[in-house]
């Protein structure tokens, strides 16, 4: 998981759509990955700064989910950046899929 998150964040750093907010832009835009009931309109600024976002907790979470001290956070963050994708975008299986797959950081004993 944290190589998923990890080539992700990376292939967005090194794109300049991703960069200059046009990703986003497209995804809010796109009626293929809008959800109608959640249709949201950006400014220049929130698109980039989304943009960011989402590249700064793809690279982070690669790396510091191997840390127990950030992985409580990590995970609660990681939940609900893919409950937005299933709201905002309508990806439901894979927003679901991904908020699954978090399990693996968590032992027997349910602690992170």
């Amino acid at each position: 998981m944290a190589l998923i998150y990890f080539l992700s964040g990376f292939d967005k750093l090194i794109t300049e759509a991703w960069r200059n907010g046009a990703a986003i832009f497209s995804v809010v835009n796109l009626d293929f990955f809008t959800n109608p009931v959640f249709s949201i309109s950006l400014d220049k600024w929130q698109l980039v700064t989304i943009a960011w976002a989402v590249i700064v907790f793809e690279l982070a979470f690669s790396v510091l989910i191997w840390f127990s001290a950030f992985r409580k956070y990590l995970l609660i963050l990681g939940v609900l950046f893919h409950l937005g994708i299933v709201v905002f975008m309508g990806l439901v299986d894979f927003g679901l899929l991904m908020i699954i797959s978090y399990t693996i950081f968590f032992s027997l004993k349910g602690e992170p």
